[in-house]
């Protein structure tokens, strides 16, 4: 039996996708308290199929705190869940930096770390922001004092996201996070993708409920 935390941790990273330009439609799998998960499949350069995972939803802050809160290490580490460590890097610049993250993986399962690169622009209006983010497989000289090298942990370098964070009406703003990832899948889908799919949802229900819980 594959442990809830491993599943939760898997739910972010067990979506296997390159781009292509023979992809499907975007599906709706699951709702929950106006979250919508959607997936897609597409066909890598190899011809196998595979897939991108969204979330879709609406929180009661402006975009510019949502973004804003992303570059906070606490934020993160409470809604992302099971997570040992998190620390953000390079916060002096406006529009790039990363972050550096332990996830809390139990025994017999080795411990995975993720090194990301963000890249954040937005409209002149600060009505719309775009986060692109990139895992990093090296760790940059200048981090490496920092952040350690412990080869117990298992690098997550093929990881690929991006948010959409764009303002609507009265305050509120629409969030769209879209992940895909080229590792290979450490346990079959059929077991793990209806499970994978509520955890992602619970990840966004944190997210959302974390957000608004500090708005006045």
């Amino acid at each position: 039996m594959v442990h809830p935390i491993m599943l939760s941790i898997l739910s972010f990273f067990s979506i296997f996708s390159l781009p292509s330009d023979r992809s499907t439609k975007w599906e709706t799998v699951f709702i929950r308290e106006e979250i919508i998960i959607k997936e897609r499949w597409i066909t890598n350069l190899t011809g196998e199929k595979t897939r991108e995972r969204r979330a879709e939803f609406l929180v009661e802050a402006k975009a510019k705190v949502v973004t804003e809160l992303l570059r906070q290490d606490h934020f993160n580490k409470c809604w992302m869940g099971n997570v040992d460590r998190f620390h953000s890097f390079g916060k002096s610049s406006p529009n790039q930096w990363i972050s550096y993250t332990v996830y809390a993986i139990p025994w017999p399962f080795k411990k995975q770390d993720l090194l990301s690169e963000y890249t954040l622009s937005q409209d002149q209006y600060e009505k719309n922001y775009y986060i692109q983010v990139k895992g990093l497989d090296q760790t940059p000289a200048q981090l490496r004092a920092l952040i350690g090298v412990n080869r117990k942990y298992k690098r997550l370098s093929n990881y690929r996201a991006e948010w959409h964070i764009k303002e609507t009406e009265q305050g509120r703003s629409r969030v769209v996070f879209t992940a895909s990832s080229t590792d290979p899948p450490p346990f079959p889908r059929w077991m793990m993708d209806p499970v994978l799919v509520r955890l992602f949802a619970d990840n966004f229900s944190r997210f959302k409920n974390e957000i608004e819980g500090l708005q006045p």
